[in-house]
């Protein structure tokens, strides 16, 4: 909207230096085209920013309903220990002691 009222008020000094087809008079372009051209341009700027803006932002993800997990008992009550084949020292070593200096 910015773009085509800049035109409608600078439309004359736009015809005069900066119509691409001011050589070609029957055309009665008269600045038209430097009116598309800048309107395009703006087009692809918005586009690129809306693309950019996707890649920066996120939306994290929240749960809103309350899941309750429940397992069979069966596999609570089967409960088996495990004899490890080595035995830990009942007091540390000499090597967990800080080095002297």
């Amino acid at each position: 909207m910015l773009i085509t009222a800049a035109f409608e008020l600078n439309r004359p000094y736009i015809a005069e230096y900066l119509c691409i087809n001011k050589d070609k008079p029957m055309l009665h372009c008269d600045g038209k085209c430097y009116l598309a051209r800048k309107l395009k341009e703006a087009e692809e700027k918005e586009k690129k920013s809306d693309k950019e803006s996707l890649k920066i932002s996120y939306q994290p993800a929240s749960v809103v309903e309350k899941t309750v997990l429940t397992f069979p008992a069966s596999a609570i009550e089967k409960h088996e220990t495990i004899d490890l084949p080595f035995h830990l020292p009942s007091r540390p070593a000499k090597i967990f002691h800080p080095p002297r200096a």
